[in-house]
């Protein structure tokens, strides 16, 4: 049997076929189909590879100059999801789901395409056959993208919410589609000015105008900006190195310049307007860049902070390879009484910057491997294109080079690396670039292998099928749930698609979310709470999960249970006010009046006209006069209270610390004892004692505390610590914009502060 065929063949089969196939009323996202006939293919290779390699006994790998780099990320990115679980206990089951895919990601979605691609290179018709298939999938995309933007629509059945207008052809989302075709476009530039058969350049010609107006409707700007770098990018060194092929184009240059001027004055539809000059629509998206107060630009910033924020936690390895969707929520939580950032809360799958992505998950350790990859690939590439001597690689390997680089660009806003499609062309283009320039100098590595190590790899490989499968089946088992729970009366048919789905696939967070719910609106409590906590254990980052547990905790009268979860709800979304109402309510029943009134004030925070708040306030502060008598304990603090504020009314510091000291061992939690401390050992001069109960305030204190971060940054600045206390000031800038003492100290540590 012809082993390499078949893989070839399999190859370019997928290839072609996985960006072109969706379901548009089978499962909940389109391309879960593409995802699976893409792992499930490259399966079927590896496994072929593997009969092929015990047959000849020993493995055959393709070396390359990347193998370090990538070694070593892939290492570090297992090493970081083992860590995860040390970090982060309670969250075992997620962490096997989300960082167990993302790792099967990087091994079979980047490292198989980008290997498998190299080792098909050794035949060199392959290059053009590889590339052709792109192109077709990309124009077939584009053509497609441009009748829906017509709105033409022949397949999909409804309006594209939450897309609108935006053209999002086979991907299902239009981010992917835009990154997909963006790394089409200068391979395809590059071929028409390389290319000397006129018929073949106007042919050539047609392509790019289709993928680049299919490009144009995506109105991914994210994108546009990467495809302008990268096209910046090959002219430059078209210019330097191969100026000739610029020369004798000159007049079709100047051809495509005039049709493309005449396409975009074409009119088209744009949102609600009839007819809108291409050009004009284009334009006001570019120009729409700049204005950093839209929606688009405020919520990568939120999510950018969170992200940064999880970076400062855990610097080292990151939180884990694939773990962001569920750390996310929990830093998040902080910056949402942030004025700017409270309407534009998020549950965000990824960061939105391809730096942030790295470092966040898998820490300055990853990042720093991350970005040695990059500089080793673009430095030899380049050194590797300025060697070739043919013209035709020259050109296709400098017009991949740009691709590239224009993908990180792009991803410096978008997350499409990250996802099967723009991740499968991005891999087979840096292979057939790695391919193309070590060609002359390819070398192989041989590895001896044994049976008993065959049979436990072709065991993995069938299970990584079966997985695949049944995360499908799961997933379409779910959907039909989430569509018949929509209808009371179809609720018991939804629980019953929710739970064969459960069977199926049981960390799919949406279906045992969807199953907690059915259950609950069916009556079926206890149910309802497995079924919530199961939602929990496939993914601990969604408010809403633990607000439903906290209430059905809550009609099951597990009142410790139900405020433990509906605390963590808040956590999460501190702007939910139903959550804080229902919370209050709880509290209200064990007669906590001052827990329930500090909901109550939040609540008049968020919402200063909620009447309801106001009421239920009003009868907890009555409630709250009728004192009962007071015990001998807290009448011994309250005293020692009236002692140490007298003793720092008459700056008598050594019995004021004593007192306070006293205070803090009997209350720990107090944070009126610990700042009284923490002021007093300041105005000793015991500035290190002083910045430990900041410090202990700021861990106590269940919202931002100003004034402690505030008291932290004198400190800092009495230490000389210029920089810690810039960034203490600056928190509190955050969550404060107007506050002066903040404000006067930033002023004067830029313009004198030193740092000793």
């Amino acid at each position: 049997m012809d082993f390499d065929r078949l893989i070839k063949y399999i190859f370019f089969l997928i290839f072609l076929i996985c960006p072109l196939i969706f379901l548009t009323d089978t499962t909940r996202n389109p391309y879960i189909i593409q995802n699976v006939v893409l792992a499930i293919g490259l399966s079927v290779i590896l496994a072929i590879w593997l009969i092929k390699s015990n047959l000849k006994r020993q493995i055959i790998l393709p070396r390359t100059y990347l193998d370090k780099p990538l070694f070593i990320f892939f290492l570090v990115s297992l090493l970081s999801v083992a860590y995860s679980f040390y970090i982060h206990p309670n969250f075992k089951m997620a962490i096997i789901s989300f960082g167990g895919r993302r790792l099967l990601f990087l091994l079979l979605n980047c490292l198989t395409i980008f290997y498998l691609t190299v080792y098909l290179l050794q035949d060199e018709k392959n290059l053009k056959r590889l590339i052709y298939i792109g192109f077709a999938v990309g124009t077939v995309a584009s053509l497609y993208a441009l009748l829906q933007y017509a709105g033409i629509e022949p397949i999909w059945p409804m309006k594209l919410d939450p897309f609108g207008t935006r053209s999002v052809s086979t991907f299902g989302n239009p981010n992917f589609m835009a990154s997909f075709l963006m790394l089409i476009l200068p391979l395809i530039a590059v071929l028409a000015v390389y290319e000397k058969v006129s018929l073949k350049k106007l042919f050539l010609g047609g392509l790019f105008g289709a993928n680049f107006f299919g490009l144009l409707v995506t109105r991914t700007r994210s994108a546009w900006l990467g495809l302008f770098v990268a096209l910046i990018f090959v002219i430059f060194y078209l210019l330097v190195y191969q100026r000739t092929l610029i020369l004798r184009n000159k007049r079709w240059l100047l051809l495509l310049v005039a049709l493309l001027f005449v396409v975009m004055l074409y009119p088209v539809r744009a949102g609600g307007e009839r007819k809108v000059r291409m050009v004009k629509v284009a334009w006001d998206k570019v120009k729409s860049v700049t204005d950093f107060k839209q929606m688009a630009y405020v919520q990568r910033f939120l999510i950018w902070e969170a992200a940064y924020s999880m970076f400062k936690e855990s610097p080292l390895l990151g939180h884990g390879w694939g773990n962001f969707e569920i750390i996310y929520p929990f830093h998040q939580g902080k910056f949402l009484k942030i004025e700017q950032y409270s309407p534009f809360r998020t549950h965000a799958n990824n960061a939105h910057n391809e730096i942030l992505e790295v470092v966040s998950q898998i820490g300055i350790v990853g990042l720093g491997i991350y970005i040695w990859f990059f500089i080793l690939f673009f430095k030899l590439g380049i050194d590797n294109y300025r060697k070739l001597t043919g013209e035709y690689e020259k050109v296709v390997a400098l017009a991949l080079l740009g691709s590239i680089l224009g993908m990180l660009v792009d991803n410096l806003l978008n997350v499409s690396l990250h996802f099967p499609m723009p991740a499968l062309l991005f891999w087979v283009w840096m292979g057939l670039i790695v391919g193309i320039c070590q060609r002359w100098n390819v070398s192989e590595r041989r590895i001896p292998i044994k049976k008993f190590v065959v049979y436990p790899l072709g065991i993995i490989l069938l299970g990584i099928v079966i997985f695949n499968i049944r995360y499908f089946r799961g997933e379409v088992h779910y959907f039909k749930g989430f569509k018949y729970a929509k209808n009371n009366a179809t609720l018991a048919r939804a629980a019953q698609e929710c739970e064969l789905s459960y069977k199926i696939y049981p960390l799919n967070v949406d279906n045992n979310y969807e199953l907690g719910n059915a259950y609950a609106r069916l009556g079926e409590k206890e149910k309802a709470i497995w079924a919530y906590l199961r939602a929990i254990d496939a993914n601990p980052g969604y408010d809403e999960i633990y607000s439903n547990l906290g209430i059905m905790y809550g009609q099951t009268n597990r009142i410790p249970e139900a405020i433990e979860a509906l605390i963590k709800s808040i956590e999460i979304n501190p702007l939910s006010v139903p959550n804080r109402s229902y919370l209050a309510q709880v509290y209200i029943g064990k007669k906590e009046w001052e827990k329930a009134s500090e909901q109550y004030r939040e609540i008049l925070e968020l919402d200063p006209e909620n009447a309801k708040a106001k009421t239920n306030l009003s009868y907890i502060q009555a409630q709250m006069k009728k004192k009962p008598p007071i015990p001998a304990a807290t009448q011994e603090i309250n005293l020692l209270f009236e002692k140490g504020e007298g003793y720092v009314k008459n700056r008598d510091w050594n019995r004021a610390e004593e007192t306070y000291r006293k205070i803090v061992k009997l209350v720990p939690g107090s944070i009126k004892a610990h700042l009284y401390l923490g002021n007093i050992y300041f105005s000793q001069g015991k500035i290190k004692e002083s910045i430990n109960q900041y410090q202990k305030i700021i861990e106590l204190s269940p919202t931002f505390n100003t004034g402690a971060h505030n008291n932290l940054g004198l400190a800092y600045l009495e230490l000389k610590k210029v920089n810690l206390a810039r960034e203490e000031f600056q928190k509190v800038l955050k969550a404060d914009p107007g506050n002066e003492l903040a404000t006067r100290k930033l002023k004067e540590i830029e313009s004198g502060f030193k740092e000793e």
